[in-house]
């Protein structure tokens, strides 16, 4: 034992509290672009403005995924389908964003599969008026007819290639002309998939024809003038109404 080591006196344990993270922190308002009714997504934290930090800076760049359903009310129609936004600007304490996805909900792509059916899908790449690249995955499914006495209700190679076909056009003429807040609204408003779905019945029965992702492939340089049309204008209705059975 060393001499005047007191192996008895008790150590003296210091408890450093940890400082709560959000001090540090101010919060962002995110906002989508104003054809939806309600375009407040969230809101968001980030790091307040220390040094060559600047804050502002450090939002851009996020995504965020939306429900169509919150952004344009009437949950019934729109509950199944998803916008993802990208961040763009900030002006004062507000997010703006950008399109950056599509897709349908989970739980609704697969409530579509079933028995006895042909699943027809298709890919296509098209470029908008505005210049942006995107890759649009569409799908179908082959339905019964009322006097068919047949379980299943599969097609013919041909069949499906003509169909493919024409869903690859029709998204062609859709967005090929249109810039993308006129492709946002017609992604919100599901008027491609009624038109690819009048069209393509004609070969064979189809039921669910849908797009079901439109993936981002390159967005084009940023213009604040362009950007700034998306937050310019009046909000529009997307789906129709349904009345709810007393």
């Amino acid at each position: 034992m060393a001499i005047g080591n007191n192996s008895n006196k008790k150590k003296k344990i210091i408890v450093r509290t940890k400082p709560d993270p959000y001090l540090r922190k101010e919060w962002y308002n995110v906002r989508a672009p104003t054809m939806f009714k309600h375009n407040d997504i969230c809101q968001t934290p980030v790091l307040k403005t220390a040094g060559l930090r600047v804050s502002s800076e450090c939002i851009k760049g996020r995504v965020y995924t939306a429900n169509l359903g919150d952004l344009a009310e009437n949950e019934a129609v729109n509950g199944n389908i998803n916008f993802q936004f990208k961040a763009m600007e900030t002006k004062e304490n507000n997010s703006l964003t950008d399109f950056f996805g599509y897709t349908v909900t989970r739980h609704k792509y697969q409530s579509l599969f079933r028995k006895g059916c042909s699943r027809i899908s298709c890919v296509s790449d098209v470029t908008t008026k505005d210049g942006y690249q995107l890759r649009v995955f569409g799908i179908a499914f082959t339905e019964r007819t009322e006097k068919q006495h047949k379980i299943n209700c599969y097609a013919k190679t041909s069949q499906i290639k003509n169909v493919r076909k024409i869903m690859n056009t029709k998204v062609q003429e859709e967005i090929k002309n249109s810039s993308m807040a006129q492709v946002m609204a017609k992604l919100a408003g599901q008027s491609i998939d009624e038109k690819m779905n009048s069209n393509a019945s004609k070969v064979v029965l189809l039921r669910d024809v849908l797009i079901q992702r439109v993936k981002l492939v390159q967005a084009p340089r940023f213009d604040s003038e362009k950007f700034a049309s998306l937050y310019s204008g009046v909000a529009s209705e997307f789906g129709k109404k349904v009345e709810k059975k007393e």
